[in-house]
């Protein structure tokens, strides 16, 4: 069980090479995103967390449009200073195409660089009445610019797709879109305009001379592993995972790049090391240990980031980060949108006879394509846990957040279920699951369904006999899913209908169909839906087939519903489109 795992707990993370802080006047920045991405998009690797060093004694706040949920979303660029130190820096500021001065620079108050400095310009899209126009972060620096021990110059890089124009601002201290050695790259994300006019994304790079995370820590006694997200560390963490079989294995916070996937076929406990006690990885102060999917990784063998396999394995304060902006231009990007590939290449994380598992406290990310996590086992466990910006709608690469085939007795509670973007939760089958206190939202992206009980065109047994669906909010925002709540598979395949389970409680809005039951119950087993709040249906909706009406609730002819008292009126139709 989890608990006996507690009991043989050997903790090894010690630091072995880490980078001096220093005091000039650069102290690191920071990306803060709008809802509803992740708050804190990108830390600063001084602090290690959304927030500016304790040495700081100004900060300036630019605006950004960044793509983390696929698609245009506003931002912040944070930059800290410490006024009271001198260097090759006189502050920044930010002006918008059409000149107006968006953050004037404290030393000038305007939009220009002091006498003698030097403008390095660094572009985004800004919102305005409703689109967007171009804008210029201006970084003002000394002539000759001079490296320092807190900055060693910022570039940008755009990525390579149609309308880059590739190394859109060299690092003067380098003469490319590299850091100095002995610095670190502190990324924050925007979009740009490209050559024809098209939006793009593209990274912003400051060279840090200091962070938070060690360039590398040893995992396990005698194993080393570069914690900065640069090198690859899969060779390093398996081996750690090989040898601490029904242990606990704690791992410092840190970004740690993986080229390959990591197997993990033992009980264990996987989780940051000393956050037992302390808030969700999803809190923006928190500092997790990341793993990175490389845009080397490609694992066709087994697919994923992570793949458990057999019972007792907990990941605990773990986030697994898919990378997908980095990750389009490869094989397991491609394999997502050609029929018949293996795009299990592109889940973050798959888990077979995982019974009695955990994933708590945790974050899913940013997969390619397919899911966040794939999960087989009884008795599973995921609580607190984020799923989230998984897959892109609009190009094709679909991902659901979770996708339980197999969730006999499972606990689902307390998490968030955001933009993902074929089913946000899916489950094949889940006697006595317990599925409650969670929220379910389509805030950017569209998806197809927020939760919905499925059997995988048969593939699963659909049985969902004391499943309790109750206490969660399905959010599909301005109709952007089809069905905020499908039970049934009919609406995709003429499989058998799935059987029982109770959802009540919930509150359901925004989808086309805010509960459609198609394929769902029968006579001798019937699904119950009582005393949900249902809200915001449109009275149109525009499925994969064309137009249809929307409706609070639809009930098909094929399916058997208890509404225990409910008689607000229902649809009958057909949602055979899909």
């Amino acid at each position: 069980s989890n608990m006996s795992l507690l009991l043989h707990v050997m903790v090894v993370a010690i630091v072995v090479t880490s980078t001096p802080s220093c005091s000039g006047l650069w102290r690191g920045t920071y990306e803060l995103s709008d809802p509803y991405c992740m708050p804190c998009e990108k830390t600063n690797l001084i602090t290690g967390t959304c927030a500016c060093p304790a040495d700081t004694t100004s900060s300036q706040s630019f605006r950004v449009i960044n793509d983390c949920a696929g698609t245009e979303h506003g931002g912040h660029m944070m930059i800290c200073y410490n006024d009271t130190v001198a260097d090759s820096y006189t502050r920044s500021y930010q002006q918008d195409d059409d000149g107006t001065c968006r953050v004037a620079n404290p030393t000038t108050n305007t939009c220009s660089c002091a006498s003698g400095n030097v403008p390095l310009g660094l572009r985004t899209l800004v919102d305005s009445n409703g689109g967007f126009k171009g804008s210029n972060i201006i970084i003002c620096t000394s002539s000759p610019f001079r490296s320092t021990s807190d900055l060693g110059g910022v570039y940008q890089q755009d990525d390579q797709v149609p309308g880059s124009r590739g190394c859109r601002l060299p690092n003067v201290a380098t003469g490319g879109c590299t850091c100095p050695a002995g610095t670190y790259q502190q990324q924050t994300r925007v979009i740009a305009d490209g050559t024809g006019g098209q939006y793009l994304g593209s990274t912003i790079v400051s060279c840090g001379g200091a962070t938070a995370f060690p360039s590398s820590v040893e995992v396990c006694p005698g194993v080393i592993a570069d914690a900065t997200g640069v090198n690859d560390t899969s060779g390093a963490l398996q081996r750690c995972i090989d040898t601490y079989a029904n242990k606990v294995l704690e791992i410092p916070p840190g970004l740690y790049a993986i080229a390959n996937a990591l197997l993990i076929k033992t009980p264990i406990v996987i989780r940051t090391q000393g956050s037992s006690s302390l808030p969700p990885c999803s809190d923006p102060a928190m500092r997790c240990a990341t793993f990175l999917a490389s845009p080397q990784l490609y694992s066709p063998a087994t697919g994923g980031i992570l793949v458990l396999y057999g019972p007792d394995i907990v990941l605990d304060h773990i986030v697994i980060d898919g990378n997908r902006n980095n990750r389009m231009n490869t094989k397991a990007s491609s394999d997502c949108i050609v029929k018949g590939a293996n795009r299990a290449t592109a889940y973050n994380g798959l888990a077979y006879s995982c019974d009695n598992c955990a994933f708590t406290n945790s974050i899913s990310m940013n997969a390619l394509c397919g899911t966040g996590f794939q999960w087989i086992g009884s008795g599973s466990n995921f609580t607190s846990s984020v799923f989230r910006n998984n897959g892109n709608h609009a190009d094709g690469r679909w991902s659901d957040g979770l996708t339980l085939l197999q969730g006999t007795s499972a606990i689902v509670q307390d998490c968030q279920f955001i933009d993902n973007t074929d089913v946000n939760f899916i489950i094949g089958s889940g006697q006595h699951a317990r599925i409650h206190n969670n929220v379910i939202a389509m805030m950017i992206q569209n998806a197809f369904a927020g939760y919905m009980m499925d059997n995988f065109n048969g593939g699963e047994d659909g049985n969902f006999d004391d499943l309790w669906f109750n206490d969660n909010v399905v959010d599909c925002g301005a109709s952007q899913c089809d069905f905020a709540i499908e039970v049934g598979p009919h609406p995709w395949y003429a499989s058998t209908n799935v059987l029982g389970g109770t959802i009540t409680s919930n509150t359901v809005s925004g989808g086309g169909c805010n509960i459609n039951v198609y394929g769902g119950g029968t006579p001798a087993n019937p699904v119950y839906i009582y005393a949900n709040n249902i809200a915001n249906v449109p009275p149109q909706h525009n499925f994969q087939c064309g137009q249809k009406p929307g409706s609070v609730m639809n009930i098909a002819p094929d399916s058997t519903v208890q509404r225990n008292g409910d008689t607000f009126p229902v649809t009958n139709m057909d949602y055979n489109c899909q």
